[in-house]
């Protein structure tokens, strides 16, 4: 079939890919237009078989599965090491754990929410995994596996919203080829996530017993009749929900939020039952904050008065500050920002289809506005409208799918049919550009890996090590080190200067791990000169305190003496 045959071309295409040549665009410069080209024909495939009335029921299945494993994928396939550098720290922590099996919270607040780590390193220890490089190659298939698991609870939620089998396959495949936020890699929030989406299934599938304010339903009738279900089944799903929701709260810092506030509002508008449900997911966050983070928090009160700080300083956090870097990384982050805003006015064009129809989803209505609230709780280090977008994601693709749901349901029309080819075709080709852009900042290459190694073979325990943030380090001997890491300020000021100042007060040796990856991510996303880090490494070959210890064509370690830290 011709999906198959364009499969095998995108497979083919990727051994002509040289990731040496990856500029600012990401790979998509790197791809022949044979791939590019194949992938124009899955997309096309698809779009035929959703419109199609003979379809059999598992092709759309397969053909989404087939886009998922190719377009998540594609890194695993062209890159040797894993990719990221949280990864590299997040197998660290699963480590920490495989060795020492217990936490300490002053090692790295992650550890104040060790759901994710501790899970993990159970399924290391049972499975007999412990070298943490076979974590890491592991890690490299791990955006596959939880958008295919985020697949499968979606095809169920979605079921549960709607009965147009169209809309229900279209809003999958708008969910997968727009989700460019990068959050499913080997992260707690990527378990997090998918645990939100079960908990959202189970609030609408299973505990929406009641009816809706009577008000709401006149504005917008035609919403599904509440749920009819024992007491036995309810109480069975209010301990997974539960079981869901401890796991959530012991894995990830921001999840319960956007949790609380999907129960909220679904408990206040959408018939969910019991009404005390929210209340009491509000008061099992705050229970393991106040318990587990109180030492955090107290020595970063900041993260209580963010809370508090201006609109205007969050917008700035999560916008301005962000919008910045080389004209290629602003041209990604622009297109990230045009694809996001013509999916939502699509969402919005297909709700007011839907509303005109005298049927329109309530719960889903509901959850596209959940996360928006949870902006005021923080700036989350300038992502939270980032997992604004991320959380509020599939029902926004549920409502663009509705744009394109024949009124009468029959046949599209070949306008319809035309312009969905055309929409489909667009977020697949830009999905290349939004989700990639930033993988030369994101790559680790095997000649930066191998410093990684000699890194650590190198420092012995206690010593400081320097680094920016997109570097592959943390993955081994995560209690032994400190670590400097160096900011956007100082580099736009005498960063050696300061630097080297404040590792002679520690008076230890201290190691400076400089690599490819993080030349690229200050050219590209820290809004400072290019060249920056180039002539900061430049500067510290040349003085007599620092020592160069290892160099290769990608990353090189310096080397700072104590004796010279404590002159």
């Amino acid at each position: 079939m011709p999906a198959g045959a364009a499969a095998l071309v995108w497979l083919n295409g990727l051994r002509h890919v040289d990731l040496a040549r990856m500029g600012d665009l990401g790979i998509v410069t790197l791809l022949p237009v044979s791939a590019i080209c194949a992938l124009t024909v899955l997309g096309l495939c698809y779009c035929v078989a959703l419109v199609s009335q003979t379809r059999p029921p598992w092709l759309l299945g397969l053909l989404l599965g087939t886009t998922i494993f190719l377009l998540y994928g594609l890194t695993a396939m062209v890159e040797s090491e894993p990719r990221f550098a949280p990864v590299w720290r997040h197998a660290g922590f699963v480590d920490y754990l495989l060795r020492t099996g217990h936490l300490d919270s002053r090692i790295d607040v992650y550890f104040s929410w060790p759901g994710f780590f501790a899970g993990l390193a159970f399924l290391s220890s049972v499975s007999g995994t412990h070298d943490v490089f076979r974590i890491l190659a592991a890690a490299n298939w791990a955006p596959v596996f939880f958008n295919l698991a985020y697949a499968t609870v979606l095809y169920v939620l979605f079921s549960s919203l709607t009965r147009d089998d169209r809309v229900r396959w279209l809003a999958l495949w708008f969910f997968v080829v727009s989700n460019w936020i990068a959050q499913d890699y080997l992260a707690p929030q990527a378990m997090a996530y998918l645990l939100y989406l079960v908990i959202v299934t189970l609030l609408i599938t299973g505990l929406r017993t009641a009816e809706p304010p009577a008000w709401l339903t006149r504005f917008l009738p035609g919403g599904q009749p509440p749920v009819q279900m024992s007491r036995g089944r309810r109480i069975v799903l209010m301990v997974a929900l539960f079981a869901a929701f401890l796991a959530v709260v012991a894995s990830h810092p921001l999840t319960p939020l956007f949790v609380i506030a999907a129960a909220g509002l679904l408990t206040i508008f959408g018939g969910v039952r019991p009404r005390w449900l929210p209340l009491v997911l509000l008061a099992i966050t705050v229970v393991w904050d106040v318990v587990m983070t109180r030492d955090y928090v107290a020595n970063h009160p900041s993260i209580i008065t963010d809370i508090f700080s201006s609109i205007n300083s969050k917008v700035d956090a999560n916008v301005s500050q962000r919008v910045v870097g080389s004209p290629e990384h602003l041209l990604v982050v622009r297109l990230r920002l045009l694809t996001t805003g013509c999916l939502g006015l699509l969402a919005i064009f297909g709700a007011w289809r839907a509303f005109r129809a005298r049927y329109v989803s309530l719960p889903a209505a509901l959850l596209a506005a959940a996360p928006v609230p949870v902006f005021m709780a923080q700036s989350y280090g300038g992502e939270m409208l980032l997992r604004i977008v991320f959380f509020a994601l599939p029902f926004v693709s549920f409502f663009a799918a509705c744009a394109f749901r024949p009124l009468p349901a029959s046949k599209l029309s070949r306008l319809q049919a035309a312009a969905l080819v055309l929409t489909a075709g667009i977020l697949l080709q830009a999905f290349l550009v939004t989700r990639l852009g930033n993988e030369r900042q994101d790559y680790v290459s095997p000649l930066e890996a191998e410093a990684a190694v000699k890194l650590y073979d190198l420092a012995p325990p206690g010593s400081q090590i320097v680094l920016i943030a997109s570097a592959p380090t943390k993955y081994r001997d995560v209690e032994a080190h400190d670590y400097y890491d160096l900011s956007e300020r100082e580099l736009r000021g005498p960063a050696a200067i300061t630097m080297t100042a404040f590792l002679r007060k520690r008076q230890r040796p201290a190691f400076f791990l400089i690599t490819r990856g993080e030349k690229a991510y200050v050219d590209m996303s820290m809004g400072v000169p290019s060249g920056t880090l180039d002539r900061l490494q430049n500067t510290l070959d040349q003085s007599s305190d620092w020592h160069v210890l290892y160099r290769n064509s990608e990353a090189e370690i310096l080397f700072l003496p104590a004796s010279a830290a404590s002159r």
